[in-house]
């Protein structure tokens, strides 16, 4: 899947298929194989496979859709991204000697942070 197109399939309440990808957003490492989507080859070797799974697993399959629906609702929540943001630039500050010792602006609006 395309990277822009991966949030709308995880939204849609359906099991994504993904195969390994060098695209990546910055929530991709929070993504869970058989949690929020079914690993295929790049090649897609074994998508037939994987499908014939699906089938013979129907509870499981509903479970991944249902995981996948809510990961990226959470993921991709104003507030989260707010989050990453701002641990992305206390990271980034740190690399500064002269870092600035006041609070970031907004810093109080994602202080209830929960992306890990």
């Amino acid at each position: 899947a395309c990277a822009d197109r991966l949030p709308m399939l995880l939204a849609s309440n359906s099991v994504v298929l993904l195969p390994e990808s060098s695209n990546h957003e910055y929530w991709y490492p929070f993504l869970e194989p058989w949690k929020h989507y079914i690993p295929v080859e790049s090649d897609l070797s074994d998508v037939v496979e994987k499908i014939q799974w699906l089938k013979e697993h129907d509870h499981e399959a509903q479970m991944i859709a249902s995981e996948s629906t809510q990961f990226i609702l959470k993921i991709q929540d104003r507030d989260e991204i707010n989050c990453y943001m701002m641990q992305l630039l206390k990271a980034y500050s740190k690399i500064f000697v002269d870092a600035p010792s006041s609070p970031l602006p907004y810093s109080s609006r994602v202080s209830k942070c929960t992306m890990r």
